[in-house]
């Protein structure tokens, strides 16, 4: 089985440029990536209880879609002049990642997401965030889905957990259960869906 990639994309644009980038989602980027074979769906998040933060989540069969030529055809050099200026002022972050486990499972529709963030680590600390990620969550009231996501830069892995259900889930994360790792924690953001 070759597990499953994700482009996670987090953006906070300044208030007067949310409207357009909004609009630029909804009619023509998420369009346009889902015309790519290998995009499998794609969904997008606004932080719970806060102000112009956003998520977008695109499931991809592989990380190797993001090499692809029909990717490259419409990223990078190649983007619309719509995309150029959204890129320019949106204050993207992006992180392609593979899904380390359950290895090939796709975003479902639920009330919450919680996005958790593990940076600068190493590969040998894949098993302990998984651990520490099932003792977290699974068979936990309102969790629906664990999903853990991994991307390399060199010799730093960052380690993403992507936690839906309904309701405070982002409560249920217990760090401790992370051993030493869990001093490389640095994001815990909870999301609903964009509407």
């Amino acid at each position: 089985m070759t597990n499953k990639g994700m482009l996670i994309v987090r953006t906070n644009p300044p208030a007067d440029f949310e409207e357009e980038l909004n609009d630029w989602y909804e009619t023509d980027h998420i369009t346009e990536r889902m015309t790519v074979p290998g995009f499998e769906a794609a969904r997008r998040y606004v932080i719970v209880g806060g102000a112009h933060r956003y998520l977008a989540l695109y499931d991809i069969e592989g990380i190797g879609v993001l090499q692809s030529p029909r990717y490259l055809a419409v990223a990078g050099d190649n983007v619309t002049p719509w995309t150029r200026r959204v890129i320019r002022r949106g204050r993207f972050i992006r992180s392609p990642t593979v899904q380390i486990y359950p290895g090939d499972a796709l975003t479902t529709q639920a009330s919450r997401l919680l996005l958790v963030g593990f940076h600068g680590l190493g590969q040998g600390d894949a098993e302990t965030i998984v651990e520490g990620a099932k003792r977290s969550f699974i068979g936990k009231p309102k969790v629906t889905q664990l999903r853990v996501f991994a991307t390399t830069d060199g010799d730093n892995v960052d380690f993403f957990l992507v936690v839906e259900g309904h309701g405070q889930i982002d409560t249920l994360l217990e760090p401790d259960l992370f051993g030493s790792v869990a001093e490389c924690l640095d994001t815990v953001t909870l999301y609903e869906p964009y509407s």
